[in-house]
């Protein structure tokens, strides 16, 4: 007997459609229990997410997409990459970080829409306007250091939400799954890099009108994933003695 595990109902429905024959046979089992990992998240940052909720921001960390790709989400990178590092000329005390996915400049080379010389070139860019270029920080450790995140796509999104922090995401028209599509509502979504200077602005100044959704819907992340490791745990073990 196989097991599938996934982190919700609707990935584990969609996996039951594509192995409809041996799911119906009782040869492979698709269980929701939870995300270890988004629970060590939840772990992680239970004592902070409340004191992040309220607190002043001074940090912002940008995460671009590291693919142009439809069926992966899109990418602003090449369309927004100068006017990120413009933002110091309006921000002169604002940390600034870009986190690249490690794929990011050898994806751009590779599509040709950088040259390697492109590359070194933004990469000056970025230290002459003291923007800390982040390739190598855990997650966790990048999260503590970024008040407001501005991201694509990307699976680290509901990751950073339990910290509590506001984040601005740059729409592409890809639809949310899982607990992104549940954290949806509690997400700045930027149609134009207008509307991510416009959300910037505003959360700098301490405005944030969706601070009270980001707590409940992080208190409902919490108990979906509660104790999934020993969930899945013993979700094995009782089907070894069964057996």
């Amino acid at each position: 007997m196989n097991f599938y595990f996934s982190d919700c109902e609707g990935f584990a429905e969609i996996s039951r459609q594509v192995y409809e024959t041996s799911a119906e046979n009782s040869d492979q089992h698709f269980m929701c229990l939870g995300s270890p990992e988004v629970e060590e998240f939840c772990k992680s940052f239970a004592q902070e997410f409340e004191t992040n909720l309220n607190k002043k921001r001074n940090s912002v960390m940008w995460a671009p997409r590291w693919t142009y790709g439809s069926t992966m989400g899109g990418s602003h990178f090449i369309e927004y990459k100068e006017n990120f590092v413009a933002l110091r000329k309006k921000y002169s005390n604002l940390k600034m970080t870009i986190r690249p996915h490690r794929l990011l400049f050898p994806t751009m080379v590779k599509e040709k829409r950088m040259t390697e010389d492109d590359v070194q070139r933004y990469k000056k860019s970025l230290q002459e306007n003291k923007i800390y270029l982040d390739e190598y920080d855990s997650l966790q450790s990048a999260f503590t250091q970024a008040d407001i995140m501005i991201a694509d796509i990307t699976s680290i999104i509901p990751l950073y939400f339990l910290t509590g922090n506001p984040i601005i995401y740059c729409d592409s028209g890809y639809n949310f799954f899982g607990d992104s599509k549940l954290i949806e509502p509690a997400i700045y979504k930027a149609e134009s890099w207008e509307d991510v200077e416009k959300y910037l602005a505003m959360l700098l100044k301490g405005e944030d009108p969706l601070k009270d959704e980001r707590r409940r819907l992080i208190k409902q992340l919490n108990q979906i994933h509660d104790g999934a490791a020993e969930k899945i745990a013993q979700c094995i073990i009782d089907d070894y003695y069964r057996n």
